[in-house]
């Protein structure tokens, strides 16, 4: 069973969302403590319901299903996202058969419905209460804090899986970073730069600082510890913007904060550098704001890991694989 994506999530939606001849009914619900509260003797049966493991799958799947140190299912765990597909298999089959939405999707534990507005009858209680029970029946909880019902008309908005889209004045659908994403893109940038001031603020400090931040504000393409590629960075985190007004919000508190900070005169510019390419940021155009380390020579990353630490020596053997890994050690490196 393969997961849905969180892009294929927000891409259906924005499609959907982007017709202007209909106006729409959006849900907005999320399962309470969802990986907490799943089954795992139900999720456990049901796979062998369907398929006959081998004595390795049945020792793996256990282990992933019944760690004593665990309650329910282990998040950050790559077979996770398989694993919640399966626990909520009967409650998309329910929403899709029962309720009938024009539109539904679900990311993990997030989930929208989305039906005509002249379809849409005063039952949205009632839709509340029989997802409540359809998701009871397998001991989890529709999360009642975050159960939003929108009527997507002219300059209303909601959050989904980071995003946030509103229907502007004009009924154009406007995709941008939801605030509290934004906040905690804001966050990571303060603690890079606290750090920083704490630091020496030599050479190499400014570099590894410069660095940090524009591995949060751009997009960035290395290397995993296992040596897949790896896409991170608000430009991979965020692909599907069409306005660029929260990237100029976070310029200007870019700027606020190298005024905040004591910051010497070489960091000082090059943060500033880096607020004004964001600014310059074409939403059509991303990829020459993506550092892609993964095609980068080698002798220049090894130039720059030197830059971060004179003494760095490339194991023997060493492809650009393995420098590529030297480096982001070096540049989160904590001293």
């Amino acid at each position: 069973m393969k997961p849905t994506t969180r892009y294929f999530a927000v891409g259906s939606l924005s499609s959907l969302l982007s017709n202007e001849d209909f106006s729409y009914i959006v849900i907005r619900g999320d399962i309470k403590h969802f990986f907490d509260s799943v089954d795992t003797n139900k999720i456990s049966a049901r796979i062998r319901e369907k398929t006959i493991l081998t004595r390795s799958e049945d020792l793996a799947l256990k282990n992933i299903l019944f760690d004593s140190t665990l309650e329910g299912l282990p998040q950050g765990n790559p077979a996770a996202s398989v694993l919640a597909e399966i626990a909520l298999e009967k409650f998309d089959r329910y929403v899709t058969s029962n309720i009938r939405p024009a539109f539904y999707t679900r990311y993990v534990d997030d989930f929208i419905l989305v039906f005509y507005d002249d379809c849409f009858t005063n039952y949205s209680q009632i839709i509340k209460s029989n997802l409540s029970i359809e998701l009871e029946k397998q001991n989890l909880t529709l999360s009642s804090e975050k159960f939003k019902i929108i009527k997507f008309s002219k300059n209303t908005t909601f959050d989904f899986l980071g995003y946030n889209f509103r229907n502007n004045l004009e009924s154009k659908l406007e995709i941008t970073i939801s605030k509290n994403k934004i906040a905690n893109i804001k966050q990571k940038i303060v603690k890079v730069l606290k750090n920083y001031e704490k630091s020496s603020q030599c050479n190499s400090d400014t570099l590894r600082m410069v660095m940090q931040i524009q591995n949060i504000v751009f997009g960035v393409i290395t290397y995993d510890n296992q040596g897949h590629k790896q896409r991170s960075g608000l430009l991979f985190d965020y692909t599907l913007l069409n306005k660029d007004n929260q990237l100029k919000l976070l310029k200007k508190f870019m700027y606020r904060e190298i005024k905040r900070n004591k910051l010497n005169k070489k960091a000082r510019q090059q943060i500033a550098a880096i607020a004004t390419k964001i600014e310059n940021i074409d939403l059509q155009n991303k990829g020459k704001f993506i550092i892609n380390y993964t095609e980068m020579k080698k002798e220049k990353i090894i130039k720059i890991i030197k830059a971060l630490d004179w003494s760095y020596v490339p194991s023997t053997g060493a492809d650009r694989k393995r420098v590529v890994q030297d480096l982001f050690i070096k540049i989160y490196k904590k001293k």
